[in-house]
C-alpha cells in the first residue's frame, strides 16, 4: 500500500482521538487530557489531507505549520485558522509539568472539542468532494 492510499488510516485515528475527547468530557475527565486529544485529532486530520494531496507523511506537530502546508493546496484552509491556533496551545503544555501550570476551564475544553470537530468536518468535506 502506498502512502497516498493510507490517508484514511489517519482519518480513522483522528476520529478516534476526537471520540475519546468527547467520552472523557461527558464523564468529567481531566481537561488537559481532553484538549490534548483534540489537538491530536486536528493534527492527524491535517496530516491526512497532506497525505491525500501529496502522497507523503508530513512530520511536525505544529498545527499552524501543518495548516500553512495545507493552504498551499487549498486556500480555503484559512477558514479554520483560528481553530488550529487555539488547539496548538494544547500540545506540549498539556503533557508535561511546566513552571506555570496551565489551568484549562470546562468552557475552553468544550471549545477545543468544537474546534477539533470543525476541523475534522471541514477536511472530510474537502476530501470527499475530490
Amino acid at each position: 500500500m502506498t502512502d497516498s492510499t493510507r490517508y484514511n488510516d489517519w482519518i480513522i485515528k483522528a476520529n478516534e482521538d476526537l471520540s475519546s475527547a468527547k467520552i472523557l468530557f461527558a464523564n468529567e475527565g481531566v481537561n488537559s487530557i481532553i484538549t490534548f486529544h483534540c489537538q491530536q485529532a486536528a493534527e492527524k486530520m491535517l496530516k491526512a489531507f497532506l497525505l491525500f494531496k501529496s502522497g507523503e507523511v508530513v512530520s511536525g506537530h505544529s498545527l499552524a505549520y501543518l495548516l500553512r502546508r495545507c493552504e498551499k493546496y487549498d486556500e480555503s484552509f484559512d477558514d479554520i485558522k483560528e481553530h488550529t491556533y487555539t488547539l496548538d496551545d494544547y500540545y506540549i503544555e498539556t503533557r508535561y509539568p511546566a513552571d506555570t501550570p496551565i489551568d484549562i476551564t470546562d468552557k475552553e475544553t468544550r471549545e477545543s472539542i468544537d474546534s477539533a470537530n470543525t476541523i475534522l468536518d471541514f477536511i472530510s468535506n474537502i476530501i470527499n468532494n475530490n
